[in-house]
């Protein structure tokens, strides 16, 4: 019996100009177009500017399946997009890859066709592979036919990693008169699976009317397993939009992201109505991102794939909830300006026990922030709303341990000594005799849920406070996901909150709980099976 238990893991110089006011209480500020540092391995991970964060985005994709005779029909990425053959016109004379990957990418208000093809192999390769071809065809008897049962097996082929790309960067339908871009790394994780990644691509895109500049990277997967043949390219934005606004008298930082990938720096979030996840939960299709960030203050701590739970970053859409103060927000299309105006949308609020909660929620007016005080109450623009998701905090929340007695403490005190070797010179590197203080390490104790696409909408009235449910108490749910010839089936188990929603996340001081033990029984309680559930 097959054992499932679902917590999905929840996972340059800045050249900015002065904001001024256009009217009453509304500020616009310009960005400049920035492009995310690289290293020879990928996208900087690291180093004196955090700033590749902001290439941390959802990327735009095609997958693939192949058979023994080439690509299958079925293509998942290229919904409402043109047919390769519709957009490219000519084509490299021949593909040294036994299969090239052919795909199209919608970039603003165009799209581009582009080709992926193997590293052209050498000469002695080349004579080696004619070498036993003619082997294996005079081996070969000339005038007996094999029976179906002589056939060899299917063997797996060695993956063969995409080492060149053909863009069309200058969009006229040509492949072969644009710069060939080479593989920036590639590796053959196994006999039969393969990467290649791509260096950052600068080229012209048309968005709203406007010739702009945007930049990309691309990566690849092939697996050539014989019952399994695929690939998988992902193209991911590289540039964002940079620059500063004042609000209130103080001044953020503007960045706005192309979180989807699509060249576009406008797009709101929504609910994807034809996708139906099997445990019932609302499907979110992000659209872009915007922070307005304190200047001053430390990036680390920006998750980008969790603007609800991360301070200053916020969904692009009509508003934004800025420290508990509402904002129309008005992005361009490519991202060069960005309008915020204070809204003047009747205020009421919703409660919810659990203190230290941040929530998303979802309406007319788009996704919004929904962030806690003290008391479990926050402030929300009337209207009427639905659950997204959320999460509760309280790490550090738990009661203190009791201080021990004096005698007590000053017997566990350890006594003082001469610093180590290593302990010294670590001292010494960092250019003082003092002890090197790291930052403590933080044991979240947190847990993340998702509503169900049948989740009660609640509405908010203006100076009025309306009930927001969700949280504790939990409750497991098992179901049967599929079932696995006569006498096996998979079995799942969920958390289910007061409000239906699923928990996608939990940890207690920083660790997940025990694996949940169970045993299936007969009607007459005899114990026919027993194991543990396991994350995944």
């Amino acid at each position: 019996m097959r054992r499932t238990f679902v917590f999905l893991a929840g996972v340059a110089a800045v050249v900015a100009l002065g904001a001024w006011t256009l009217d009453a209480g509304a500020e616009t500020c310009q960005l400049e177009l920035k492009k995310v540092a690289e290293t020879p391995t990928g996208i900087r991970a690291g180093g004196p500017s955090a700033d590749y964060i902001f290439g941390r985005v959802y990327p735009q994709s095609t997958f693939i399946q192949f058979n023994a005779k080439g690509p299958r029909p079925t293509r998942r990425g290229e919904e409402g997009k043109p047919e390769f053959s519709k957009l490219i016109t000519k084509e490299p004379a021949k593909y040294a890859a036994k299969f090239p990957f052919r795909g199209v990418v919608a970039l603003g208000d165009q799209h581009f066709g582009f080709a992926l093809d193997a590293a052209e192999p050498k000469a002695d390769a080349k004579k080696d592979e004619a070498k036993k071809d003619e082997a294996t065809q005079s081996d070969a008897p000339k005038d007996e036919k094999k029976s179906e049962g002589d056939k060899p097996a299917p063997k797996m082929e060695p993956a063969v990693p995409y080492a060149r790309l053909y863009f069309d960067l200058n969009h006229n339908g040509d492949l072969t008169d644009d710069q060939v871009i080479e593989a920036r790394t590639m590796r053959n994780y196994e006999v039969n699976y393969a990467q290649s990644m791509f260096p950052q691509i600068d080229v012209a895109i048309e968005l709203d009317g406007k010739k702009v500049d945007y930049a990309f990277t691309l990566r690849v997967y092939l697996n050539t397993s014989v019952d399994y043949a695929y690939s998988n390219c992902s193209i991911q934005a590289a540039a964002y939009r940079d620059g500063e606004i004042t609000l209130d008298g103080k001044k953020y930082r503007v960045v706005v992201v192309d979180f989807n990938s699509n060249g576009r720096f406008d797009d709101a979030s929504g609910i994807d109505p034809t996708v139906q996840l099997s445990d019932g939960t609302v499907y979110p299709q992000r659209g872009d991102t915007l922070y307005l960030l304190d200047p001053d203050a430390p990036m680390g701590q920006i998750n980008p794939y969790e603007p609800t739970n991360t301070e200053g970053a916020h969904f692009v859409g009509k508003l934004v909830n800025l420290n508990g103060r509402f904002f129309r927000l008005v992005v361009s299309p490519t991202g060069d300006t960005v309008s915020l105006e204070p809204s003047d949308d009747p205020v009421g609020f919703v409660t919810n026990p659990n203190k230290g909660y941040r929530a998303t929620v979802y309406g007319d007016k788009g996704f919004l922030k929904v962030v806690s005080d003290a008391d479990g109450k926050a402030p929300l623009p009337e209207g009427q709303w639905r659950l997204l998701d959320y999460t509760i905090d309280q790490t550090g929340m738990a009661k203190p341990k009791e201080e021990p007695k004096k005698e007590q403490a000053n017997a566990a005190k350890p006594k003082a000594s001469e610093p180590s070797l290593m302990k010294a010179l670590i001292q010494a590197l960092a250019g003082s005799g003092r002890e090197v203080v790291r930052p403590p390490i933080v044991r979240y104790t947190r847990v993340s849920a998702r509503a169900k696409r049948d989740g009660k909408p609640f509405t908010v009235v203006k100076d009025q406070t309306v009930a927001l449910p969700f949280g504790p108490p939990y409750r497991p749910v098992v179901d049967v996901q599929y079932r696995s010839g006569a006498d096996s089936v998979s079995l799942g188990l969920s958390l289910v909150g007061s409000a239906d929603e699923v928990c996608t996340s939990l940890m207690v001081d920083g660790r997940q709980p025990p694996e949940p033990a169970f045993t299936i029984s007969t009607e007459d309680g005899k114990e026919v099976a027993a194991d543990k559930f396991s994350y995944g």
